[in-house]
């Protein structure tokens, strides 16, 4: 059975994503993930359940060997951020490619600050701004494959 925790020790949400996907959202909390899966049922999302749980996450990835990709969607507040930039930081340690962005800075007139309530106040800005980043990070991702297959000449 699967139990929403609000507090207190928590794992890592969808951590067996990590097997075998290779572009993962991450978010903090598992409502900003559901909320994410709402506007594009087909994305892959992990709640870290709390900025705390960074090096739970750093731990998962390098006990199952992910050499995917990773965006870190977390909250626009100031531990959002700070936690942003160091699982960021983390990430780059152990080589995995990842991005960041908070998906909500232009909300700055409706006062929100994470996914869910970006979904609730206005979806439409929320999905333009997924789908926009979403296709910016999908075409570096193939660029950087490219690149290292030797398929792409740059002049």
């Amino acid at each position: 059975d699967f139990l929403l925790k609000s507090g207190g020790v928590s794992d890592i949400w969808n951590k067996e994503l990590l097997d075998n996907n290779d572009l993962i959202y991450v978010t903090e909390s598992i409502i900003d993930s559901l909320s994410l899966e709402t506007i594009d049922p087909n994305i892959k999302t992990i709640s870290i359940n709390g900025v705390t749980n960074i090096n739970t996450l750093i731990y998962t990835i390098k006990e199952k060997e992910f050499n995917g990709n990773i965006v870190i969607a977390f909250d626009n507040d100031r531990w959002g951020i700070e936690a942003a930039k160091a699982l960021k930081e983390e990430l780059t340690k152990i080589n995995v490619n990842c991005f960041s962005t908070t998906l909500v800075s232009n909300f700055d007139d409706l006062n929100v600050k994470d996914i869910n309530s970006a979904l609730m106040n206005n979806r439409e800005k929320l999905e333009n701004n997924y789908h926009y980043f979403d296709t910016c990070f999908r075409a570096i991702i193939q660029k950087n494959k490219m690149e290292k297959e030797g398929e792409l000449i740059l002049e």
